[in-house]
């Protein structure tokens, strides 16, 4: 079942990519969740310990980034990207004070899906 809505997220996802190439800090926030987050979803850890800094930095950018005229939940997704960002900040914390691993996880999932809600239901 994981793996379904695994790949349920990953189809929605690459079914935006198309329209959402041309938005640079979706593109570059959606590069470290390949990099970072996916391997968090299992069990691996040490790229969201290496990088949770860089996570929120690049959250904090396209929060910042104006949405491109086409969308037309731009409000939606602006209260998104306050949401994903806020759990980017949280997982940092986290990482900072060296939180046990379990918690750790379950932060990195839920940033995860809360990007995937932000990309997918906001944006397609």
């Amino acid at each position: 079942m994981k793996r379904i809505l695994l790949m349920a997220g990953l189809l929605l996802s690459l079914s935006g990519w198309s329209q959402q190439k041309d938005w640079k800090e979706y593109r570059d926030f959606y590069d470290l969740v390949v990099l970072i987050l996916h391997p968090a979803e299992y069990g691996e850890l040490n790229s969201v310990k290496d990088s949770a800094n860089l996570l929120l930095e690049k959250a904090i950018a396209w929060q910042a980034s104006p949405v491109p005229s086409r969308y037309k939940k731009a409000e939606q997704i602006k209260k998104g990207l306050i949401e994903l960002t806020t759990f980017c900040r949280e997982l940092q914390d986290a990482v900072i004070q060296k939180k046990d691993d379990e918690i750790i996880s379950l932060l990195a999932i839920k940033t995860h899906n809360k990007f995937h809600a932000v990309s997918g239901r906001y944006m397609l």
